[in-house]
């Protein structure tokens, strides 16, 4: 009953239409001798490496135990879309630069004319997953993906 909600305190809530809403930025990135480390973890490393990034504003939208590593899919916010693009679609993530993927591909298409529709995204046919359940053969259709996208 309406009468009996009680109001939140300390939230900040704000009504807006549709295209007021931030547009989260489609990312996929492979973080190799991952594997069993935890999203929390790995995301709490990213965090400390790179300033600019708050995986605390970033949606998991998927999240696979790969080849002794773990491939992420996740929306970010426009901060870490700048703070990327500054350095050059990489992560710092321990000893070295990750590669981003995703990002380039949508300003691209994002530059095109306005005649020609852009392609549509494969990662919508990714559905989220746990990462700590592993299916046989599910990798070589992840991969296929991931190669669509950076090709």
């Amino acid at each position: 009953k309406a009468s009996t909600l009680s109001t939140w305190t300390g939230v900040e809530l704000m009504a807006c239409s549709g295209e007021d809403i931030p547009r989260m930025h489609t990312i996929t990135t492979f973080f190799p001798r991952s594997e069993g480390k935890g999203i929390e973890k790995i995301l709490s490393i990213v965090t400390a490496q790179n300033e600019g990034l708050n995986t605390m504003a970033w949606k998991v939208l998927s999240c696979k135990e790969e080849n002794s590593g773990l491939v992420l899919t996740a929306g970010i916010d426009g901060q870490s879309y700048e703070a990327l693009r500054r350095e050059g679609y990489q992560i710092r993530y321990r000893f070295g630069k990750l590669p981003v993927r995703g990002l380039r591909k949508s300003e691209d298409e994002a530059g095109m004319k306005e005649h020609q529709a852009p392609s549509p995204s494969t990662l919508d046919e990714v559905t989220p997953r746990d990462c700590s359940r592993r299916r046989p053969n599910e990798g070589r259709a992840w991969e296929m993906r991931i190669s669509h996208l950076s090709g």
